[in-house]
């Protein structure tokens, strides 16, 4: 390690080394798998390259200041789109589509 940091010079910072290596998202205990467009893949691995964090390190760093911008408790629209104003079919709904296609279903097989 001295040999590394004689070749470093001024250069060599063992609290910003540590850091890249460890930080406070090291500990995890979930898992997300998330398909992303391949140009997003590669401004976030961009990113990461000019912060010094593995593309992983990077998503949870951006997932994490996005959270943190939103107030806590703070009221959000419902992820509705064109059906917010639809009302939400009840049970009854469901089972008369069910039968109604089941019938038709076996309208056919006879």
């Amino acid at each position: 390690m001295a040999d590394l940091a004689a070749q470093m010079g001024a250069r060599f910072d063992v609290d910003r080394v540590i850091k890249m290596f460890q930080n406070e998202y090291m500990p995890k205990d979930a898992t997300i798998t998330v398909r992303v467009p391949q140009e997003l893949k590669r401004r976030l691995a961009r990113r990461a390259k000019l912060e010094h964090r593995s593309i992983s390190a990077q998503v949870l760093q951006e997932l994490e200041r996005a959270v943190a911008q939103e107030a806590p408790g703070q009221a959000r629209e419902p992820a509705l789109g064109l059906f917010a104003a639809a009302r939400l079919p009840s049970e009854e709904d469901f089972r008369e589509v069910r039968s109604a296609l089941w019938g038709r279903l076996g309208a056919r097989g006879e």
